[in-house]
């Protein structure tokens, strides 16, 4: 009943931009952080989660012509703090299944230092407290539905923005496990309380496989506007790259993935091609392999072509067991 685990997150950036008439500037940073995690569950529909990290870098703001006036230096430190958890308070009959009722909260934490006289110092957070309701039933031929729906009231705090608000969370589920299909589809809304914020979001996943135990052919679409995400994944899995607290509601992203996995040796090798939709235009092109074994043991590789920008290559090691 206890998780634990760390994470560690490298950061690139590289934004040319210009201030009026003045010359263009290219503006890079570099960061590496470490995020441990622990989550306990002391009795059944119980979860408490804790996370932390701390990163180092460097920014450098430059010029085509460096000078003392126009290229600058410093180094920048991180720090990133969150908990929460879910405690089951009850259930309700309904028809051939139940409602559950849980109290959910948590609260995340970023403060961003520069070593430097007058430089950037910035704290940011959201704390959110409500109830979720999970409904779920099978329904004939190993065939399951289920559902959440939460309300939360939410309040932020620090130098980004600041307010109280209520926000409303939810998700459908459905899996066939005897036709391959799996779907499910979560969304997020800030119904009311912040000035001038508005956030909202609608992810789904579709999925079609060929078999159960990884292997045959598989197709995957994955659509997502705005933001659903979830506070430990943003800062112990993604880090400080991609933790959003304003929830962008902008952006239409689709991605579309088929693979083929086959056995060998008794583990699984899967084979895939994927490609990513932004806003209306292909934005990259992408494939590679993910083997996992038996043991516990996950590892990938993926190349990635993109319209803009040049190409990328990611790998990954994991390792998960119980002891």
């Amino acid at each position: 009943n206890v998780l634990t685990g760390v994470s560690a997150n490298l950061f690139n950036a590289d934004v040319d931009f210009s201030r009026g008439s003045d010359e263009p500037l290219s503006h890079k940073t570099t960061a590496w952080s470490v995020h441990p995690y622990l989550g306990w569950q002391p009795v059944a529909r119980t979860v408490l989660w804790a996370t932390g990290g701390y990163g180092m870098g460097e920014v450098e703001v430059a010029g085509d012509d460096c000078t003392s006036d126009n290229c600058l230096m410093r180094d920048v430190s991180l720090i990133t703090l969150g908990g929460g958890g879910s405690v089951h308070m009850g259930n309700i009959r309904a028809g051939s299944g139940r409602v559950n009722i849980d109290m959910i909260g948590d609260v995340s934490v970023v403060r961003v230092s520069e070593d430097l006289t007058g430089g950037l110092e910035s704290d940011a957070g959201v704390a959110r407290f409500g109830l979720e309701f999970g409904y779920g039933r099978p329904l004939g031929l190993d065939n399951n539905f289920g559902s959440d729906i939460g309300f939360s009231y939410r309040t932020d705090f620090g130098d980004v923005k600041s307010g109280s608000g209520f926000e409303a969370e939810g998700d459908i589920n459905f899996s066939a496990p005897r036709a391959g299909l799996r779907f499910e589809m979560k969304g997020r809304a800030l119904l009311s309380g912040i000035d001038k914020v508005e956030e909202w979001g609608v992810s789904g996943d579709l999925l079609w496989s060929y078999s159960s135990g990884g292997t045959g052919p598989y197709v995957k679409f994955s659509p997502e506007w705005g933001a659903t995400n979830d506070r430990r994944e943003d800062l112990w899995e993604r880090g400080v790259s991609e933790l959003d607290f304003s929830g962008d509601s902008s952006g239409r992203r689709y991605v579309m993935e088929a693979g083929y996995g086959v056995s060998v040796f008794g583990e699984i090798m899967t084979f895939f091609a994927r490609n990513e939709i932004e806003d209306g235009e292909a934005t990259s092109q992408s494939g590679g392999v993910d083997i996992e074994t038996t043991g516990g043991l996950r590892a990938g590789y993926e190349a990635v072509s993109r319209t803009s920008g040049r190409p990328e290559h990611r790998g990954y090691l994991r390792y998960g067991g119980e002891f």
